[in-house]
């Protein structure tokens, strides 16, 4: 039996908005291998282990369409999770959805709970040209509600990673791409959802629509008044745009519903060197 190995991705991390939360502003497999990561290992044996090889070969000189291809053929030989998703990750960086997601339906049943394989699939369908040219589609709405609704993670989590993906898009794929519609289908299922806000918050940032973010967080933070992040980001956009007495306020008005969101918030005002004010 042949030993093989396959490099994990990248995995990139942009712009942190506050508080631990992150936003991937990049594509994360639009990023090249990194060759000097630890190895995943995978066992295989026979032609199996030679296409895998092949489409190692291929990956590492970058040339995703032939990679896609052997590592499509060691998964009909040798069918596991991680020939799969490297199938899939092959085909999409080449450009192949219908490859891709052949092999996403395959990695997703051998594996139910990937957290990955929902993603890409998203990233697939949103970079379709009659989707991103049209973010209020039907056929967006149905796909966003989709992932949300399956995401292995729960509810709560898909629609922030929906919003991430949205905003990578967004910023990495397609200047044009008007994310904040397209979060808005997720906003208009999920009214209940504090999540479904604050991600329309973040489309609405990068959107550059300060007050359509502001009134998200706002209905963020009713719905779920223990949450500190609405605060927070809230907090944030009135200190860079120079209003420190309504970051304050907003922040006392917090407090004193919730008191545990004392300290977070006041980290954040030492954060923005307004020591005497915290």
């Amino acid at each position: 039996m042949w030993r093989c190995q396959i490099f994990d991705r990248a995995r990139l991390m942009g712009w942190s908005l506050l508080l631990g939360v992150n936003v991937l502003m990049l594509d994360v497999y639009a990023q090249e291998l990194v060759p000097n990561q630890p190895p995943i290992e995978v066992s295989i044996a026979g032609e199996a282990a030679y296409f895998y090889l092949q489409g190692e070969r291929a990956a590492r000189q970058r040339d995703y369409a032939a990679a896609a291809k052997y590592f499509a053929q060691a998964l009909q030989r040798a069918p596991s999770i991680d020939v799969a998703e490297r199938t899939a990750q092959a085909a999409y960086l080449a450009g192949d959805d219908t490859l891709a997601m052949v092999a996403i339906t395959q990695w997703q049943a051998l594996d139910a709970a990937s957290v990955d394989a929902s993603e890409l699939k998203l990233r697939i369908v949103l970079r379709a040209e009659d989707v991103a040219s049209a973010p209020q589609s039907t056929q967006l709405s149905q796909a966003l509600q989709d992932f949300v609704q399956h995401y292995p993670k729960g509810v709560e989590d898909g629609l922030y990673q929906a919003a991430r993906i949205l905003v990578g898009v967004r910023a990495r794929q397609d200047a044009k791409f008007d994310c904040q519609a397209a979060m808005q289908h997720l906003r208009d299922a999920y009214p209940q959802q504090a999540m479904a806000h604050y991600g329309y918050a973040l489309t609405a940032l990068t959107m550059k629509d300060d007050v359509g973010a502001l009134r998200a967080l706002s209905t963020a933070q009713q719905l779920k008044p223990s949450w500190a992040e609405p605060v927070s980001l809230s907090m944030q956009w009135y200190i860079e745009h120079d209003e420190l007495p309504t970051a304050l306020a907003t922040a006392r008005a917090a407090v004193a519903q919730h008191a545990d969101l004392l300290m977070p918030l006041a980290n954040l005002l030492l954060d923005y060197k307004a020591d005497d004010s915290a």
